[in-house]
């Protein structure tokens, strides 16, 4: 009877294996994000074949996607992997010849994955790009303090326990 156990839990573990692991890889390949618009003119008609180029602030960075508008200015992008996420800040711009323009939209949540809509207006004007990122400050010495403050500490309390 012991000597079916082992190979009983392997054949098991195999099993769940198999069963799970198709599930989690798939949920991997879907889209986390979709981020729609249009592109419209000065004259209030449709921006064919703009270069839109979306910037996703995911994590302190900026994760940019590309996409051209159909004839009627419709855009169309997804972020795949949780390279953007519901909660995150798009912009996105558009552009052709000399018309360019620039809107921002919040990722919220749609049915199962993030979704931003913008329309971008677009107008004579130089090509524009998302704000830059400031990054945190740094302070390097603060690992060496804290350092420090844990050895105090530390040989503190063992010269209290010690005494007793």
């Amino acid at each position: 009877m012991k000597r079916f156990i082992f190979p009983s839990a392997i054949l098991l573990f195999l099993l769940i294996f198999i069963i799970a692991a198709p599930g989690k890889a798939l949920a991997q390949v879907g889209a986390t994000a979709a981020v729609a618009g249009l592109a419209v003119n000065p004259d209030y008609t449709m921006l064919n074949g703009g270069n839109v180029t979306v910037y996703c602030l995911h994590n302190g960075a900026y994760v940019t996607q590309t996409a051209t508008t159909n004839n009627q200015g419709y855009f169309l992008v997804y972020y795949y992997g949780g390279s953007c996420v519901v909660g995150d800040h798009v912009w996105v711009t558009a552009g052709l010849g000399t018309l360019n323009g620039i809107e921002d939209a919040a990722v919220v949540q749609s049915n199962q994955i993030g979704l931003a809509t913008v329309v971008i207006y677009v107008s004579e004007q130089d090509p524009q790009t998302p704000p830059a990122i400031d990054p945190p400050p740094v302070v390097p010495e603060f690992g060496l303090v804290t350092g420090i403050l844990a050895l105090v500490a530390s040989a503190g309390s063992f010269k209290l326990l010690r005494r007793k």
